[in-house]
């Protein structure tokens, strides 16, 4: 009995720590850099997985996230394994922090999450216009057909 209680408690507190809240930014972007910067500062207790879109794209396509998309709003992995973004992302990180709880409470509140949301939107969609790295998608299609093709054509050469 006391074995089985040492089990439980050993995959409580493995899953409790292991489970981190994913958090995919884009590194290049000055304002969403600092703000981050912010977030790992606070971070004491290690909640978050900070993923710079730019530098680790592996993983952003093991949550079947696109480039492109993870340039233009932010996108959280909560601790289920769902994909949150843009103001539902940055809610999910601030109730993790002290202070910011109760910030995220007031943007919360419908009318005020609205506004909140569609400016965050506006500001986003703006930003990333005028981005000089995103992948152009007709180019990224090409790219992604001929990689495949060499991927799973047969390399084998013969001899006649």
């Amino acid at each position: 009995m006391y074995n089985l209680r040492l089990y439980v408690l050993y995959l409580c507190t493995k899953y409790y720590y292991m489970r981190k809240i994913f958090v995919f930014f884009d590194g290049q972007c000055g304002v969403c850099a600092k703000e981050i910067n912010y977030y790992q500062k606070k971070d004491k207790n290690s909640y978050f997985e900070w993923v710079d879109v730019n530098s680790d794209k592996d993983k952003l396509e093991t949550y079947g996230i696109s480039y492109n998309e993870s340039l233009k709003i932010l996108h959280v992995i909560d601790r289920e394994g769902r994909i949150v973004t843009g103001i539902e992302a940055f809610l999910l990180i601030w109730k993790e922090f002290k202070y910011w709880k109760t910030f995220a409470k007031i943007i919360n509140l419908k009318p005020v999450k609205y506004l909140v949301n569609e400016i965050y939107q506006v500001w986003a969609e703006k930003r990333y216009e005028k981005l000089k790295y995103k992948c152009d998608s007709r180019s990224w299609f090409f790219y992604y057909k001929l990689f495949n093709f060499l991927k799973y054509s047969n390399h084998t050469s013969y001899n006649y």
